[in-house]
Parts: C-alpha cells; sequence; structure tokens
C-alpha cells in the first residue's frame, strides 16, 4: 500500500533529525525497538499484498474490456463467415458454373431479395469480365481488384471497403471461387449406397466421378455496406468519454462512429499524431492487445485485436480514470490499514528515539537503529549527501549480490558503475526535497540480465531541517510479474479456447444445416422432404446451444429460458403457426443448464412442440401450448409440455409407438437419467423429471 510506504519512510527520515533520550533500562528500549520493527515489517508485507490485488484488479479490468472487444469481433466474424457460407454455396450451384449470365441473373436476382445483406452480386468470369445484378454487363474489368486475384486462386476472401466501379457506393466484397465441379473423397461405399449417391450428384448437376480435380473457373462476389459494422462498433464503447473504431489492411478506418478520426479516405499509418499512428501500424500487423497511452491530450487505454475472417483490426479507447474508476475503494482501505500499521511503528521507534540526550543513549540509540534496518525484511539503503552508504539492510545486500561487500562509507556510485544517468538525476533531486517513485521499473545488471523493480526515494533531514542524505526503498518483482503474467495468460487462452470451441461447433452445425437445406430443395417427396425438415430441425436445436454457450459470459452453462424461447419461436416460424391462433407460454425463470443437459432437454421440447404444432390443432384450431421448468422439492428439476389441444388417443403407448419423434423423447429423457408421464386430461401433457447435476445452479 502506498500509504503504508510513504508513512513508513517518513518515520526512518524523521529518525536522523531528532536527537536520542535517555532510555530506561536497554531490555526496554530493545523491546519498544522490536516491536516497531513488527508493526512496520506488518505495513511493509500489507503493502506488497495490496500492489498484488491492485495490480491483479487492474488486469482483470484490461480483460473485461478485452472481453467486450472480442464479442464484437466475434459477432463481425459470424456475420462475415455466414455471408462466405451463403455466397459459396451459391457459386457452388450448376446454375451459376454454366458461367452463362441469361441463366444465372435471375437466379441471382431472387437471392439479392432473399439475402438482405447483400445490396449486388458480382458475377466474374476468368479473365476479368463481370456483370452485376444492379447494371448487368459492366464496362470495366476487375482484374485487378485484389479479392479477384485471390478468389481465383482458390480462396475465400473478404476485401477492403472499396467505391464500386459501376455504383459508386463504398462497399465491402466478399469473394469465393466458382469450381469448375464439385470435387468428393474417395470412401468405400455399399453398393446401395453407392447408388444414392449418384442419384444425388445426378440432382445437383454434379458429375459422377468424385476424383475429378476442381479448378477456379470465375468469381461471385457479393457487395455488401459497411453499415452492419458500424453498428457492432457503436455498441462497444458505452462508457461517457470512450469510443471505439475499426481499420481495414491499410489502416483506413471502416467504422468511426464518433467521427473522431480522421477522413475514411486517408489511412492512419500517415496520421500526424506518431502514437496514433504507432497503434495503427501495431493494428495492420494483426496484433492484440492493452496499452496505456496519450492520445489527443488525453491518458487512455486501447484495446485492441485483430478479426480472424478478414484482415481488418478493432480498437476500444477508454480514458484511463474511467478504467481504473473500481480501484478507488483499495486504494483507500490499502491507505488506512497502511496508516495504523504505519503510525504505531513510528510512535514505537520515536519513543525510543527521545528518550536518550547524553552520547550513551545516542549511541545506543544509533546501534537500534542499526539493527532495526539491517532486519527489516524489505531491501532499505541509508546515503548521506555525498551518496556513502550508512546503513543497509540485509535484504538490500542479497537483492543486489552485494552479501561479500562492506558497504558501510563507500559511495553508491562506486558500488553501481554503470549506473543511468537517470538515476543520478533522481538522486539529485531528492537530496534537494523531492520524494520519486516508481511502481515498475527496469534495472539492469553488468553482464545485461534484466530485472523489475517498485521503488521510492525520499530525503532525510538533519536536526537543523537541512537534508541530510536519503534513503531508498527497492523490490524486484520479476518473478511475481512473471507468474502473473503466466496465469493471466493461461485463463485468457483457456477462455479463448472454450469459445473457439463452441464458434467452430455452432458453425459447423450451420453448415450441415445450410446443405440439409440445399439438398431438401431436390426432394419432391413430401413423406421425404418431412424427414429432412425435421433432421434439419434438430441440428439447429444443438446449434442454437452451442451459439448461447459462445455468446455467454458463463462458458460452462447457458440461460435455458431464453434458449427455449428463441428454439420454440423458430419452430412457430418453420411450421408457420400463427401466433394469435395458437398461443407460448413460456414459465422458466433464472435457470442456468450445462451443455450435458441443455442438449438433451431443447431436443425434447423440439419434439414435443413440434408434434403439437402439426397434430394437436387441425383446420385452424385456436389453442395453448405451455412449457414449465422448475425446481422440485426433492433437488431434481420438473419439466412439462402442454397444449389444450385434440390429445393423443387413449390407445397410443408413446413408449411403444413406431414415432420416431416419441421414440427420440424417450431416449433423450433416459439420457438425463430422469422419468416421462402422460397425462391426457385436458389436451396433453408430458411430465418430465430428472436430477440438478452438480455444475448447474438456479439463482
Amino acid at each position: 500500500m502506498k500509504m503504508a510506504l510513504k508513512l513508513g519512510l517518513h518515520s526512518l527520515s524523521r529518525l536522523w533529525q531528532k536527537g536520542p533520550q535517555p532510555s530506561q533500562s536497554l531490555f526496554d528500549s530493545i523491546s519498544l525497538l522490536l516491536l516497531g520493527g513488527t508493526f512496520f515489517a506488518i505495513g511493509v508485507t500489507t503493502l506488497a499484498g495490496y500492489w498484488m490485488v491492485r495490480n491483479l484488479t487492474l488486469d482483470k479490468l484490461k480483460d473485461q474490456a478485452l472481453t467486450r472487444v472480442q464479442h464484437a469481433g466475434h459477432e463481425i466474424d459470424d456475420w462475415l463467415a455466414s455471408r462466405l457460407t451463403e455466397l459459396d454455396t451459391i457459386a457452388n450451384t450448376s446454375v451459376i458454373r454454366s458461367l452463362d449470365w441469361t441463366t444465372a441473373e435471375p437466379y441471382l436476382q431472387l437471392e439479392q431479395d432473399r439475402l438482405l445483406d447483400f445490396h449486388m452480386f458480382i458475377y466474374a468470369k476468368a479473365d476479368g469480365s463481370y456483370y452485376t445484378t444492379k447494371a448487368g454487363l459492366a464496362k470495366t474489368n476487375i482484374r485487378d481488384r485484389r479479392y479477384f486475384q485471390r478468389a481465383m486462386a482458390g480462396q475465400h476472401i473478404v476485401g477492403n471497403p472499396v467505391i464500386s466501379r459501376s455504383t459508386g457506393i463504398r462497399q465491402i466484397n466478399i469473394a469465393v471461387p466458382i469450381w469448375s465441379t464439385f470435387p468428393l473423397p474417395r470412401t468405400a461405399l455399399s453398393p446401395e449406397r453407392q447408388a444414392v449417391r449418384l442419384r444425388s450428384l445426378a440432382a445437383l448437376g454434379l458429375p459422377a466421378n468424385p476424383n475429378l480435380k476442381a479448378y477456379p473457373i470465375g468469381v461471385l462476389s457479393g457487395a455488401m455496406t459497411v453499415q452492419r459494422v458500424s453498428e457492432v462498433v457503436s455498441k462497444i464503447a458505452i462508457e461517457p468519454g470512450s469510443y471505439a473504431f475499426a481499420i481495414d489492411s491499410q489502416g483506413i478506418p471502416i467504422a468511426d462512429p464518433n467521427q473522431l478520426l480522421i477522413s475514411h479516405s486517408k489511412s492512419l499509418l500517415v496520421s500526424a499524431d506518431p502514437t496514433l499512428s504507432t497503434l495503427a501500424r501495431s493494428m495492420v500487423a494483426l496484433r492484440r492487445g492493452v496499452k496505456r497511452l496519450k492520445l489527443k491530450g488525453q491518458w487512455v487505454y486501447v484495446v485492441y485485436l485483430p478479426l480472424n475472417e478478414a484482415d481488418w483490426s478493432l480498437a476500444f479507447v477508454i480514458p484511463q480514470q474511467r478504467l481504473e474508476a473500481p480501484l478507488n475503494s483499495l486504494n483507500l482501505l490499502a491507505a488506512s490499514i497502511g496508516m495504523s500499521a504505519t503510525f504505531a511503528a513510528c510512535l514505537i521507534v520515536l519513543d525510543i528515539l527521545r528518550r536518550g540526550q547524553i552520547e550513551q543513549a545516542l549511541r545506543q540509540s544509533e546501534e537500534q537503529l542499526r539493527v532495526f534496518v539491517e532486519n527489516t525484511p524489505a531491501a532499505v539503503a541509508v546515503l548521506d549527501r555525498d551518496m556513502r552508504y550508512l546503513l543497509t539492510s540485509r535484504r538490500w545486500l542479497t537483492d543486489y549480490r552485494l552479501k561479500s561487500q562492506n558497504l558501510i562509507g563507500r559511495s553508491h556510485y562506486e558500488i553501481f558503475p554503470t549506473l543511468p544517468d537517470r538515476w543520478k538525476e533522481i538522486h539529485q533531486k531528492c537530496l534537494q526535497g523531492a520524494i520519486e517513485s516508481c511502481e515498475e521499473d527496469s534495472f539492469q545488471w553488468v553482464d545485461g540480465t534484466d530485472e523489475w523493480l517498485k521503488w521510492e526515494i525520499r530525503p532525510w533531514h538533519d536536526r537543523t531541517g537541512a537534508v541530510g542524505g536519503i534513503i531508498m526503498f527497492t523490490e524486484i518483482i520479476t518473478a511475481r510479474k512473471q507468474a502473473e503474467k503466466q496465469v493471466q495468460q493461461s485463463l485468457q487462452e483457456k477462455d479463448l479456447l472454450l469459445q473457439e470451441i463452441h464458434h467452430r461447433v455452432k458453425n459447423n452445425l450451420q453448415v450441415v444445416c445450410s446443405l440439409l437445406s440445399l439438398q431438401a430443395g431436390y426432394i419432391t417427396d413430401q413423406a421425404s422432404l418431412a424427414v429432412f425438415r425435421e433432421g434439419q430441425s434438430r441440428v439447429r436445436t444443438m446449434a442454437l446451444i452451442h451459439e448461447k454457450l459462445y455468446r455467454s459470459n458463463d462458458l460452462a452453462k447457458t440461460d435455458f429460458a431464453q434458449y427455449v424461447y428463441d428454439l420454440i419461436t423458430e419452430l412457430f416460424h418453420s411450421y408457420g403457426i400463427n401466433p394469435e391462433i395458437v398461443s407460448l407460454k413460456i414459465h422458466i425463470r433464472n435457470v442456468m443448464l450445462g451443455i450435458d443437459t441443455a442438449i438433451p432437454c431443447g431436443l425434447i421440447l423440439n419434439e414435443l412442440v413440434s408434434n403439437a404444432l402439426k397434430y394437436a390443432f387441425p383446420a385452424g384450431r385456436r389453442g395453448n401450448i405451455v412449457i414449465y421448468l422448475r425446481q422440485g422439492r426433492q433437488g431434481e428439476y420438473l419439466l412439462s409440455v402442454s397444449d389444450d389441444g385434440v390429445g393423443i388417443p387413449d390407445d397410443l403407448d408413446f413408449r411403444e409407438t413406431r414415432s420416431l419423434g416419441l421414440t427420440l423423447v424417450c431416449t433423450f429423457v433416459a439420457q438425463l437419467r430422469g422419468r416421462i408421464d402422460l397425462d391426457r386430461r385436458n389436451g396433453t401433457t408430458f411430465k418430465i423429471s430428472f436430477p440438478i447435476s452438480q455444475l448447474e445452479t438456479r439463482d
């Protein structure tokens, strides 16, 4: 604690100013001295603890700001990844691979109406000639566009925002290659499955030979405005005085909601502000970090990190006093504790020094003071005006590798001949009466190795009030800084890994949903189509869980109420149910479920609600669907799904039915180690109970 350090060193400086008074006995003096040393040691120890807690708290505050930027980055990445997936799906249809604009144009117009994020599609051939859904055949050529070149090399690319040559709109072009064919890996299949594959390939317009080598024959590009990026960036900064921005790979701002930077046509790399240009170089190099900088005359913290899907970078700027505001209460508490301990130590030491007025008492007090300084558990050195050593603690000798040397009377600059001039300037300031300190500073040994120090230097005064020399207090914090950095890095890497896992699983499941949707477009048999749709719904149910966990602050559990609302709303939309005819009531409150419980519960709700929507309300019949989830008295969860529809026939045993949906429900209930009952009164009510996992809590 900083206040304890100031009072402790101030007390030592006063010891040289006042002469001692006669003591009652040698035993009494030594006892008081030991008590004083004990209180001083408590103050120093508390100071060390304070700095550790303060640094950890500050690191946590920085991590919170970094997490906010990461969430924004993931949101933009998700948006870009989804658009690339949509574009890639379109590009690999037989209509697009034909490279016939008259055939492709109606299809692209329909896709443009469906996919609202794209305001224009660019359909380019290998020679750089292209068509757009806005103007048809373009008079210009895009061979010089970097996104076209990279897409023709077989890459999926998100380009920097550019001014469109055909529309004059500043837009983001994302591009994917149009392949000559769609290659499939060689796998050993049974004759029956081989026949199914051949029929599917024929329905998609793909060649029967899966080993045919594919190559890019053109590029399909989608143009989007930068509005979505600006909206996400503007949500990062919510504190007064803070702001956020994004730049592309050339250092040009993509989004600057507060208009605090230069014009978007000029790169920040050539900014007149050297601090801003240095920051821009780090961002263009796709580095990440948290820095304390002085921008526009104000000390701020800047959090910056790159995106995954594009060569862009986000930055969040927050005033220093705003970020460090939670530390104010900690500083006050530390100051009060340190002041109490140091004040008690000072009173005891001053009482000893006032006792003696004769030479013998003075020598005894000086000896006691020497013992105190030498044995204090801190690196302390007392020097005179000529920077010669008067006293040192044993910790000082240990920390600076001086155990074999006698320092008393020798010059500090003789002991450290390579001491930088800046240290000599600090010493001279303190000899003039100044008090200097530093929370973190580097110190280099003769062999070139570095240490990290925390130090404070203040003058001490003689009996006349003149400065008699200086007192130096230092602490080597190298090991602690390395340990703290390693712990924080490990925690951050773990959280990022879990987020990335959920993110990738969610993306993969979305790809599966897209493939199922694409395949369903070629199925004419309604029964088979229904099977595809139900399978797609189940995959979407699992993907939604990973989406919730990915966006949750708690990577182990998800808010099940919000998940159920999103899931059932999607089912109503999928089945085209008018909520004014069939109403939905969800009674779930403050329930957090882990992924092992949430996925089976979500799939159970998917099957039961889907059955109700398909069969419970025929011919436009009005009704209600009610979902309950609460904690029972026996330490278990009670889940019920009920509807007031036509009901299930009395002769139907849902446990033995051939229905795949009800079979899956029973399987998932068994997986949860629960039980299920059916109430046929007033419609249909399924009641399910299952034990609460130790990893799940209810707020």
